[in-house]
Order: structure tokens, then sequence, then C-alpha cells
């Protein structure tokens, strides 16, 4: 109908980032967080036609993790006070490319890498319809996490503990993905060992994936889930 008041919203929620040509990576970035947003888009009147039209800009307020859903949602209100209403949900890239990482599977017996040895973590620099694109200067890091924070978290997150500036790389590097993949080499010498966190960002598009890991000595593998009945 003509005239009639209208509203448009969106909400925005974080989805997890997935290619089929890629299904053993990970696109998503832990040390990152948002919260469901919800932005108006427009209010106002229908036209003589009873259709509005209006441009659509979706925001992000923090970095997100990676690929998001914009819930969208229209009411237009009848004379009497009453509405109706119509939703649809798309795919929302806040990121012109995407970085993702496959870590190596370790060992046979519980999945655990193991120190002293060479780890190879696999790196994939895609469009956002997962075809590859070449990138340069990838930052690599690699984080110890404390144990305190693994079993007695507290309320914090993996986003707070890495942005804390006190929680430095242990390993960094730099890579080039020229046609889309590159490597990156890592060891933990012993007597080190626990839980890790190995990410890393792409400085063009602003995206970042990453992951935890678990590095013990070989024959110890497990000891310290075992220990906290994990």
């Amino acid at each position: 109908d003509a005239n009639l008041k209208f509203d448009a919203k969106v909400r925005l929620v974080p989805r997890p980032t997935s290619f089929s040509r890629w299904p053993d990576y990970v696109f998503d970035d832990p040390a990152r967080e948002v919260t469901a947003s919800e932005q108006n888009l427009a209010e106002g009147q229908l036209d003589a036609g009873g259709d509005a039209r209006f441009p659509i800009e979706l925001e992000m307020e923090d970095a997100a993790p990676g690929m998001m859903d914009a819930q969208f949602s229209v009411r237009v209100f009848e004379e009497s006070g009453d509405f109706s209403s119509d939703a649809v949900t798309l795919p929302f890239f806040p990121y012109k490319s995407f970085v993702g990482i496959r870590v190596p599977k370790g060992d046979e017996m519980r999945g655990m890498l193991l120190t002293d040895q060479d780890h190879v973590l696999q790196i994939v620099t895609v469009d956002p319809d997962g075809k590859p694109v070449a990138r340069d200067k990838l930052e690599v890091s690699l984080y110890k996490v404390e144990w305190k924070w693994w079993w007695d978290r507290s309320g914090d997150s993996l986003a707070q503990y890495i942005a804390n500036t006190s929680h430095v790389p242990l390993l960094k590097g730099e890579v080039t993905a020229r046609d889309g993949t590159a490597l990156w080499k890592f060891q933990i010498k012993y007597p080190d060992w626990g839980r890790y966190l190995v990410r890393v960002v792409d400085p063009q598009s602003g995206h970042a994936a990453g992951k935890a890991i678990y590095i013990d000595w070989p024959g110890w593998a497990g000891r310290a889930r075992e220990e906290k009945g994990s």
C-alpha cells in the first residue's frame, strides 16, 4: 500500500568461515571476538507504488573473526498500528580476502605435536569465493598460552589474552603466498611444552586466522590433560 511507514534493520552475527575447496583449513581467528550487533538501515514511507528503496551500508565496529551473517528485517506499519514483517539472511564478507591455516596432525596416538621436531604450517589466501589470491608479508606468530588461562579463564577471552601487551609471540615469521599458498616451519625445543596459539595475519585485507595447538615431549603426550582430568 502507498505511503505506509516502514523501517529496516540488519543484525550482524558471526558464522564459521569455510570454503569447500579447503575443507581442512581454519579461516577464523579465535583472538578476535564480536557480539551480534543490530543496525538501523532505513525508515520512512513507501512511495505511491508501495515500494521503498534505500542503500545498504554494513559497518563492523570491531574486527570480525571471519564471515558474518547479515540478518535483515523489514517492518511495514498499517494505519491501525499493526505491522507486517519480513526477514532474510545473507552472507556478509567483512574482508576482501581471507587467510586460512592447516596445522600438522601430530602423533597418531593423541594428535599432539612433539618437541624438537620441525612442524610445517600450511597457509592459504583466498577471495570470498575460495579462489587463491597472491599475498605478501603475511605475519605468522606462535604464542605460548599459560595454563592458568586454559583451566581458570575467569571470564577472560583469548582475544583479551593476546591483546595484553605482556604476551609477546614466542616465535614470529613473515611469508609470501605468491600463488595463494605458503608454508611456515616451526619447532619448540625441550623442555618447553604446553598449549600454544599459532596465528597468521594478512595486513593487506586485515583478516587473520588462528588455532590452538598442544605440544609435548615424546612419550609424555597427553600428560597434562590426564593430570587435569580432561
